[in-house]
């Protein structure tokens, strides 16, 4: 076991983690996010919605205390890779499917 998970485990065991509680408040706050997703990718399109869920991903890290320079930067290149990939797919499925 790789010493990272053996000091997760540890640390779970200490703080007492209650899985039912964690995962209603996060349906709590999941399900409405999701429908204003789903309200700005109607209204304003993908960009918009990628950029408002990095937005709401940047503030669910400063809730929990776990935003730094490291998570911030992977937020970051997957955001950055999300909106190529919205970009780029339309040209590539053309290209191949035009014959």
């Amino acid at each position: 076991m790789p010493e990272d998970d053996r000091h997760d485990s540890r640390r779970n065991k200490d703080q007492r983690f209650e899985p039912v509680p964690h995962d209603l408040f996060g349906c709590l706050f999941g399900i409405p996010l999701f429908i204003i997703l789903f309200y700005i990718l109607q209204h304003f399109g993908v960009e918009a919605t990628v950029l408002s869920a990095a937005a709401l991903d940047v503030g669910a890290t400063l809730l929990i205390g776990k935003l730094d320079l490291k998570a911030g930067i992977e937020l970051m290149v997957i955001t950055v890779f999300v909106y190529v990939g919205i970009r780029v797919s339309p040209l590539v499925a053309n290209l191949l499917t035009s014959s």
